[in-house]
């Protein structure tokens, strides 16, 4: 295994990782005892980027008295070309100290990454690495070979006071790729047939009445590369729903219009409906809560409403007698001939009974 020290203030612009597709090759120590002087209780990790993907991941690294090792795996170096990569010092969530440097990942014979034709594999591959050092007239492409022209991005901003590379259409419509001065120029060449078969767009669409969805996949000429449908469910779902009290069924109404109907008349049989029992409730006494004179009882009324009576062992009208602490009754004094008579009406009277 190649080990590789560097003090972490002289990083080179660009450091090469290894071969596409190696695992645990190389060693890569960065001395960062100068950021730990001024920071010691600082966290160090490495960020990498790798060429041609669009995410950031933490890189596994391990670290050992300043020592910041990283040992790339084929994870690490799955795809060929041009990254990037940064070194930072964190504490509290905060960045104190970073410093970043382009990753160099050299494509393998066979390649992992790429399902292009080999052909032209490696003129892609250049393509990208001359982005990096000038930005493409886009314009002028176009006018060149006009439906032909590849939609390329610079990278990076070009360095107009030393561009060291070319990118032109032949008559034929074949990409030349020169990098190189003048002196020593190397080409790689994309036939028309092969950038015809580039996939440049991706056309989606779907049907609102049975809910299918249809890729489209053209080229750049717009001819149909491949086509999937993808057929979603939608047309069964339920929009709507309804009882109906006759069958005693519930309706469920879908989206294509069909109707799904539910038998529940088992469920509600000798179920009492909201009439019955508002009519039920609304010839019932309320519960009474509030103080009275009296003892109160519920009673029923010959006309068969309910209504609360006084309970007493007094002489109260109107109400129920019950007996007092000692077990005696009270009544009024006697006005009819059927009428209890007290025994003070007793008592008065009793001589004149005698007498007579």
């Amino acid at each position: 295994m190649n080990e590789y020290n560097f003090n972490i203030n002289q990083i080179p612009n660009v450091l090469t990782l290894g071969i596409q597709g190696e695992n645990q090759t190389r060693t890569f120590n960065f001395d960062c005892s100068k950021w730990l002087e001024e920071y010691p209780d600082g966290i160090v990790n490495l960020l990498i980027k790798q060429p041609t993907q669009n995410y950031i991941y933490l890189a596994n690294t391990s670290y050992d008295n300043g020592i910041l090792t990283f040992i790339p795996t084929s994870s690490d170096l799955n795809y060929c070309g041009t990254g990037r990569a940064e070194i930072r010092l964190s504490q509290a969530s905060q960045v104190l100290k970073s410093v970043q440097f382009k990753v160099q990942i050299i494509p393998s014979i066979t390649g992992v990454d790429y399902d292009l034709p080999e052909a032209y594999e490696d003129a892609i591959q250049q393509l990208i690495e001359a982005s990096e050092t000038f930005e493409t007239d886009l314009t002028q492409m176009q006018g060149q070979i006009g439906q032909n022209a590849l939609n390329i991005q610079a990278l990076q901003q070009a360095d107009t006071k030393n561009v060291k590379s070319t990118l032109n259409f032949n008559v034929d419509g074949a990409l030349i790729l020169a990098l190189g001065d003048k002196k020593n120029v190397k080409e790689s060449t994309l036939k028309e047939s092969d950038i015809k078969a580039l996939a440049k767009s991706l056309e989606v669409s779907i049907d609102t009445t049975d809910y299918k969805i249809t890729f489209v996949l053209k080229d750049t000429l717009g001819n149909v590369l491949s086509t999937q449908v993808i057929d979603l469910p939608l047309e069964s779902v339920v929009v709507n729903g309804s009882y109906d009290s006759t069958t005693q069924s519930i309706i469920l109404t879908l989206d294509n219009g069909n109707t799904i109907t539910i038998p529940v008349g088992s469920l509600i049989s000798g179920l009492a409906s909201e009439t019955y029992v508002n009519n039920a409730v609304a010839t019932k006494l309320s519960k009474i809560t509030t103080t009275t004179t009296y003892v109160q009882a519920y009673v029923k009324n010959a006309d068969g409403t309910q209504s609360m009576i006084d309970l007493s062992s007094s002489i109260v009208a109107n109400s129920i007698m019950i007996r007092d602490a000692n077990g005696n009754v009270s009544v009024a004094t006697p006005t009819n001939d059927n009428h209890a008579t007290p025994k003070s009406y007793v008592d008065s009277n009793l001589p004149t009974i005698i007498r007579g």
